[in-house]
């Protein structure tokens, strides 16, 4: 079985945690519908606060890489 995921941070192509997608499959850019705050802090996060689109890449990834994902973040 597999999922989707929307990287908008370390998880991005050249970015830290990128190798944890070495085997999924990229499908393309997006760019959120709805408009929010994005913070960097020790991990880069979101905030439902208006402000910008938000720019990252969408993934088909399996439920063990989300599990590796979801340590590791």
């Amino acid at each position: 079985m597999s999922c989707y995921i929307f990287a908008y941070g370390t998880l991005k192509k050249g970015l830290q945690y990128n190798y944890l997608l070495k085997n999924s499959k990229f499908l393309g850019f997006a760019k959120t519908v709805r408009k929010y705050s994005l913070f960097y802090g020790e991990y880069p996060y979101l905030v439902d606060a208006p402000f910008s689109h938000i720019q990252g890449e969408v993934y088909e990834i399996a439920y063990e890489t989300l599990k590796k994902i979801d340590f590791i973040e």
